[in-house]
């Protein structure tokens, strides 16, 4: 029969089952360290310890009966390898310290895109701010402006009054001499000039609270076009208009918006010049609640130095006029709670685009939220 010995560790005792003789076992002599080994009989060796341990017995101190060693697991016991526990146990720490530094490496990404958020928002809300500083700087030099000017017309208007008067009395006079008859006409035309410039300073300066009620777009296009049919005529312009302006409903001053158009569509024509082409149209990008329109020339564009003032008064590239048009425009749409645009179409001439609010007039707010949206 053959043995084996198995290290028995201190305190524990082999437990019996079917089919296992212990005594069938040879006692074996304490080796060099002290041990003392059981001789095994065969069909014990799966025994378990006393105690219900279900672990594996040590078997790197067991020795066989011909002075070798038996080998096999170690997971506890005096006879287990420090070095295999260490590693095991530096294994478990490396598995831990990485996980670590991955939740770590998680917790440092969401707080740089948290950071990098907080940094366009920071940035979105400058400009936001300069944007209305300038707005309201100059909402102020148009004011101060505006005052002055209107005095200054009071001023202009009385004796421009008794000047036409007196051109119409020198008229009836000289009705037959022609070459004073003509002087005298010439007078008069610049006198009425000049009585046109003072209202377009005064409407100006006043301004006017628009009286809003619902309007059909297409009728207040079609007395635009009836006013600027003259000037179509005179300069050969080809006039587009775009589909959908008939339809498009909103509530405002039907007859503020229609002097919005007419300066605008006199302003392109006077653009293009001879054979020129002027298109008014919806604006391309509709946003819910509002109304865009579009006057689109092919003429020269802007200049640079010219664009960023154009709406500003007295501002003007032609040999006559005001300069008043176009910030008579700016206003009407600010008092309508819109915003007007101008730009410089890529393949050449000008886009002004106007924007109003379909149900009426809305707060400063809902406007400062359309130029930033």
């Amino acid at each position: 029969m053959t043995t084996t010995l198995q290290r028995q560790p201190r305190g524990v005792r082999l437990r019996e089952r079917p089919g296992c003789d212990p005594a069938a076992g040879t006692p074996a002599t304490p080796d060099e360290e002290g041990a003392v080994g059981v001789a095994v009989a065969p069909g014990c060796e799966a025994a378990q310890p006393a105690g219900g341990n279900t672990g594996a017995l040590p078997t790197d101190g067991v020795r066989a009966a011909d002075g070798g060693v038996a080998a096999g697991p170690l997971p506890y016991g005096r006879g287990s390898d420090p070095r295999a526990r260490m590693a095991q146990g530096q294994g478990e720490a490396a598995t831990d310290l990485g996980a670590l530094i991955r939740a770590y490496s998680a917790v440092a990404e969401r707080l740089r895109e948290s950071h990098e958020l907080l940094q366009r928002e920071v940035a979105r809300l400058h400009e936001q701010l300069a944007e209305k500083d300038k707005l309201l700087e100059r909402r102020e030099r148009l004011a101060a402006l505006g005052e002055m000017a209107a005095g200054v017309a009071h001023e202009i208007r009385n004796p421009l009054g008794g000047i036409e008067l007196y051109v119409s009395l020198l008229e009836r006079d000289l009705a037959e001499q022609p070459r004073p008859l003509e002087i005298v006409r010439r007078i008069g035309a610049g006198v009425r000039n000049l009585d046109h410039i003072v209202s377009d300073i005064l409407a100006f300066a006043r301004g006017s609270e628009p009286q809003l009620r619902p309007v059909r777009l297409g009728e207040v296009v079609q007395e635009a076009l009836t006013q600027a049919a003259p000037l179509i005529r005179a300069h050969d312009i080809e006039l587009v208009t775009e589909a959908g302006l008939e339809e498009a409903e909103l509530v405002c001053d039907a007859r503020q918006l229609e002097r919005v158009l007419v300066n605008l569509l006199f302003n392109a024509i006077e653009a293009v010049g001879e054979g020129g082409r002027v298109t008014l149209g919806l604006g391309d990008k509709p946003r819910a609640g509002w109304v865009s329109m579009h006057v689109t020339d092919n003429g020269p564009g802007m200049g640079p130095e010219l664009l960023p003032r154009v709406f500003d008064p007295f501002v003007t590239t032609k040999h006559t006029g005001t300069g008043l048009g176009l910030a008579i425009v700016h206003r009407i749409v600010e008092a309508h709670g819109g915003q007007i645009t101008a730009r410089n179409r890529p393949e050449g001439g000008a886009v002004f685009e106007v924007t109003l609010p379909a149900g009426g007039e809305r707060s400063r707010a809902d406007g400062a939220d359309l130029r930033g949206g």
